[in-house]
């Protein structure tokens, strides 16, 4: 700043946000957080300084600070904080050390949104016998809660996630009016019982296409991943606000639903499903070519054959046809017994609950209960009953 013609270097530049007592004091801080393993990022340094400058009367929200004043602050104080990577603002001559929280039994979160945009409370599946209800102390209102051996779903979890919460929130005039839900191939999605509950209720189960949920479904293209960065992220904050404690099952419900409410944005949702539905070169041939791998036993030639269109796929198919031709034939020279089996259904791009599935499945069923026990069964139940010595 100029005065009487001369620069005063006490006053240098434009004035900062926070005076030098205050931004000394916000740098100790740092410092001392970061000692304890709790250090400041770039994006939590900014969030806390826009909380302070709220709280101080100097701005009018509590919004994070910009970048600029970000990359500001670190060159005014270049010989006290840095940022290394993590990305953990630390001291300059010390290796920025972190805490976090031991891994937990494993929690399960069912989540459902349509193509408008509309979502359903989180309902989280805890590991335990008991359910408390302190589990859901500060979670989003309407969220439920259940409790399974594993921690897993399970088909009863799921069948109660639907009757009691799912068809709680799903909006529709009346119960005759159908419902499609796309799901994956979880063997919990799945059984007679669940299929036939589902077509009592007018709920129409569609599992998608095998290793293709990645591209195919809404929530993991657009939501589930972001999910996971707001939810370490506000485990690190929650760390920081309680120096010393850990994340235990009792605190779970309340951040992933602070991270629920920002991934599950309305506007994200609807935007990926219209990509999805209406866009049908919005996934390309070579994004599901990965899938090839669990579809096919030679997926490299299959590749090539896609790459090469038409008419190499028809030669492919064509010459896959007949050396499984010859191998049946081969097979059926040698007269040799094939070996008792069955072919479990295949839910993969199929609707659950229609006839012919709940048929394959009540069919599959009935075959593995007459199924007599294999051959490695019968000698592992001889060695643990051996014959009588005489």
């Amino acid at each position: 700043m100029l005065v009487n013609g001369r620069i005063d270097s006490d006053n240098y530049g434009k004035e900062t946000l926070f005076s030098s007592e205050e931004e000394l004091g916000l740098v100790e801080h740092a410092e001392n957080s970061a000692r304890l393993g709790y250090g400041y990022s770039n994006t939590s340094m900014q969030r806390f300084a826009g909380e302070l400058a709220y709280k101080l009367g100097k701005r009018p929200s509590d919004e994070p600070l910009s970048n600029c004043w970000l990359y500001s602050f670190l060159k005014r104080w270049y010989d006290r904080p840095r940022s290394p990577p993590p990305n953990s603002i630390a001291l300059t001559k010390e290796k920025a050390h972190a805490v976090t929280s031991p891994r937990s039994a494993t929690t399960t979160l069912i989540a459902f949104a349509n193509a408008a945009g509309a979502c359903i409370p989180p309902y989280f599946v805890f590991k335990g016998k008991r359910y408390n209800e302190e589990l859901l102390e500060g979670a989003t209102p309407g969220a439920r809660a259940t409790m399974s051996d594993s921690g897993w779903s399970t088909t009863y979890v799921f069948k109660d996630y639907l009757e009691n919460h799912f068809l709680k929130y799903a909006a529709r005039t009346d119960e005759n009016q159908p419902i499609l839900l796309l799901l994956d191939g979880h063997t919990t999605h799945t059984t007679p019982e669940l299929t036939r509950w589902a077509r009592s209720k007018n709920l129409h189960l569609f599992c998608l296409p095998a290793h293709s949920y990645h591209l195919l479904q809404p929530l993991d293209v657009a939501v589930f991943g972001p999910f996971k960065r707001y939810y370490y992220s506000e485990c690190a904050s929650f760390m920081k606000e309680n120096i010393g404690k850990a994340v235990t099952m009792y605190d779970m419900a309340r951040i992933a639903c602070k991270a629920s409410l920002k991934a599950m944005s309305p506007w994200n949702i609807v935007l990926v499903s219209m990509k999805l539905a209406l866009n049908k070169h919005a996934i390309s041939d070579v994004q599901l070519m990965p899938c090839e791998a669990f579809r096919d036993e030679t997926p490299v030639l299959k590749c090539r054959a896609i790459q090469s269109r038409k008419h190499a796929v028809d030669a492919y198919l064509e010459r896959k046809l007949t050396v499984n031709a010859i191998c049946s034939c081969l097979y059926n020279c040698q007269k040799k017994k094939p070996p008792p089996s069955i072919k479990k259904h295949d839910p993969s791009g199929k609707e659950i609950t229609s006839d012919e599935f709940l048929e394959d499945m009540e069919m599959y069923a009935s075959q593995k209960e007459n199924l007599p026990p294999s051959s490695d069964m019968a000698r592992k139940s001889e060695s643990r009953h051996p014959w009588p010595l005489t």
